[in-house]
C-alpha cells in the first residue's frame, strides 16, 4: 500500500470513529414513567404562591402626595381612574363617568362591592371626604371646583364653576388615589395608606423597603 493511501485509510477510520464517538451525545436521558396515579397527583398540587411582596422605595411613600406617590408600584392604594398605556383612561375604582352639556358638572358611577382594608365601605362619602382632602391640600387639581356631594350611595356629583375638561386625568393622578376615612385625621394628615388595592402594607422602613401582604 502507496504512503498516500495508508494516510488517506487513517484519516477515513479517525472521522468513522469520531461519528460513532458523538452518536446520543445530545439526546437527553429518558426517565422512566412515574408509578400509576403520581403524574396525575403532582398535576394536582397547587402552586406554591408567595404571599409576601417586598419593594425598595426610592422616595418616602409617607412624604408624598400623602401616601399617594405609589400606587403603580405598590399597588396598595387605587384611583377613581386607571391610566393604561394602550387604552388611556379606562375606569378604576369608579366604574364610569357622564358630563352636563354646559361641562359643569360630573357625575361618577362608583364600583360596588368593595371596602378598604380596615373594612370601612368604599362608597360614595368616602370619594367626597378624598376629593375634598385632596383639592385642599393641591388647590385647582380638580379645576374650579365649587362642590362635591354624594347623589347616591354610588354616585358622586362634582360641580364646577367653569368646565375642567382635564378632569378624569386629574383623578388619575396618583397623589388622587383613595385612602380609608378612618386612616386620615381632621386636618388631612394622612396616618396610614389604608387603600383598596389587591395589597396591604404590612411593614415599612422608611428610606429602604416595604412589606406588602395579599389582601
Amino acid at each position: 500500500m502507496s504512503k498516500k493511501k495508508w494516510m488517506v485509510l487513517c484519516v477515513s477510520l479517525l472521522m468513522l470513529a469520531a461519528v460513532f464517538s458523538g452518536c446520543g451525545a445530545d439526546e437527553p436521558a429518558v426517565e422512566p414513567p412515574p408509578p400509576d396515579g403520581e403524574e396525575d397527583a403532582q398535576e394536582a398540587q397547587p402552586a406554591d404562591v408567595p404571599q409576601l411582596l417586598t419593594v425598595g422605595l426610592g422616595r418616602d411613600p409617607g412624604e408624598q402626595y400623602g401616601y399617594g406617590a405609589h400606587p403603580p408600584l405598590t399597588r396598595v392604594l387605587e384611583p377613581l381612574v386607571f391610566r393604561d398605556p394602550d387604552e388611556g383612561l379606562v375606569p378604576g375604582l369608579a366604574t364610569g363617568w357622564e358630563t352636563s352639556e354646559d361641562s359643569l358638572t360630573w357625575i361618577l358611577h362608583l364600583r360596588e362591592g368593595v371596602s378598604f382594608h380596615d373594612g370601612t365601605p368604599f362608597n360614595a362619602e368616602a370619594v367626597v371626604q378624598n376629593i375634598w382632602r385632596i383639592a385642599e391640600m393641591s388647590p385647582g387639581r380638580f379645576g374650579s371646583l365649587e362642590d362635591v356631594e354624594a347623589a347616591g350611595e354610588l354616585e358622586v356629583q362634582l360641580t364646577h364653576s367653569e368646565p375642567f375638561a382635564s378632569l378624569l386625568y386629574a383623578l388619575a393622578w396618583p397623589g388622587a388615589a383613595m385612602i380609608s376615612p378612618e386612616a386620615v385625621e381632621e386636618d388631612g394628615t394622612v396616618l396610614e395608606p389604608v387603600g383598596t388595592g389587591p395589597f396591604m402594607r404590612e411593614d415599612w422602613q422608611p428610606g429602604e423597603e416595604m412589606t406588602l401582604v395579599r389582601n
